[in-house]
């Protein structure tokens, strides 16, 4: 085997980390602690109304903008590790919410007093 063939089309990937996006998984620790000893699967899920959730967020000297809010149900276990089903609430503008489900065919308006289950807040610059 020839060591100077060079394969083409081949790209090296490096990470990298952006700051124009702001993941944050939400999690309630009972009790507020927080112990390599608990596992995030069990955690209890946060209940909000959409908003209740902060349109802004400063991070880093950054302001990031609410974007849209991921949604477990879990099955009857209980676990995040659980089959159950996600779901999408996107914010348009202040307070236009809609609800992206892959078991309807069409985006829902929702309210903003919807009470909803959190998993991840995404916010962007």
């Amino acid at each position: 085997m020839d060591s100077e063939i060079v394969c083409k089309g081949v790209e090296e990937i490096m990470p990298n980390i952006s700051d124009m996006h702001l993941f944050i998984n939400v999690f309630y620790w009972e009790d507020g602690l927080v112990s390599n000893n608990r596992s995030s699967e069990t955690t209890e899920q946060v209940k909000m109304r959409l908003s209740d959730i902060p349109n802004l967020l400063v991070y880093n000297d950054i302001t990031y903008e609410l974007r849209g809010v991921i949604s477990f149900q879990p099955a009857q276990s209980k676990l995040r590790t659980s089959s159950g089903h996600y779901n999408a609430y996107a914010i348009r503008g202040t307070k236009n919410w809609q609800l992206f489900d892959d078991l309807k065919k069409k985006p829902t308006p929702i309210k903003e007093n919807k009470k909803i289950s959190i998993e991840l807040l995404v916010y962007t610059i």
